[in-house]
C-alpha cells in the first residue's frame, strides 16, 4: 500500500479549497438574483382533502389547486398546502390554521409558512425557493377559500426583497 506524505495531503487539499472557492465565487457572480417587488398569483381548483365532519383543533389537512398569473388565465403551475387546525370558527380564537405552502411554478419553486384566520385571510413568510426563485425572501399575504368539491379560488400577493 503506498503511503501518502502530511505535505502531499495539505497541498492537494489547499489545491482543491482554492478551486471549491473559486468555483464558488463563479457561481455566484453568474447566477442572477431572485426576483424583488410584487405580484399576485391566483389558485384555482383548490380542494381540501381532509376530515368533511367538523374540524378540531390538531386535525390535519391538505389542499391543493393550479395556479395562474391572471385570474382565468392559463396554469402556470400547482399549489400544495398541509395545514394544522388551531381552531374552530365558533372559538374565540382568532386563528384556524398554521400552514405550509408550497408554489410550484413554470419558472421554480416557492415555499411560505403562516397562519390563516377564520376569514380564510392569511400572512406568509417567503421560506425560500428554487429556480428564478433562488434565495428568495419576502411575505405574501392570501385570501383563500378551498372546498371539497375543488371549486375553490385564492389571490396570493407576494412582497419580494
Amino acid at each position: 500500500m503506498a503511503s501518502v506524505s502530511r505535505r502531499a495531503l495539505l497541498s492537494a487539499g489547499g489545491t482543491a479549497g482554492a478551486v471549491g472557492a473559486f468555483g464558488v465565487g463563479m457561481r455566484s457572480a453568474t447566477a442572477a438574483p431572485a426576483p424583488r417587488g410584487s405580484f399576485t398569483l391566483y389558485g384555482a381548483a383548490l380542494r381540501v382533502v381532509g376530515p368533511r365532519r367538523r374540524r378540531e383543533a390538531g386535525d390535519s389537512l391538505t389542499v391543493h389547486g393550479t395556479v395562474h398569473r391572471a385570474q382565468g388565465g392559463p396554469s402556470v403551475g400547482a399549489v400544495y398546502k398541509t395545514a394544522t387546525v388551531l381552531s374552530h370558527a365558533t372559538s374565540a380564537e382568532p386563528l384556524a390554521t398554521v400552514e405550509t405552502q408550497l408554489f410550484q411554478l413554470d419558472d421554480g419553486t416557492l415555499t411560505g409558512t403562516g397562519t390563516v384566520g377564520h376569514d380564510g385571510v392569511g400572512e406568509f413568510t417567503v421560506t425560500g425557493g428554487s429556480g428564478r426563485f433562488a434565495g428568495a425572501q419576502g411575505t405574501y399575504r392570501s385570501r383563500q377559500h378551498a372546498d371539497h368539491s375543488g371549486g375553490g379560488t385564492a389571490e396570493y400577493v407576494f412582497q419580494l426583497h
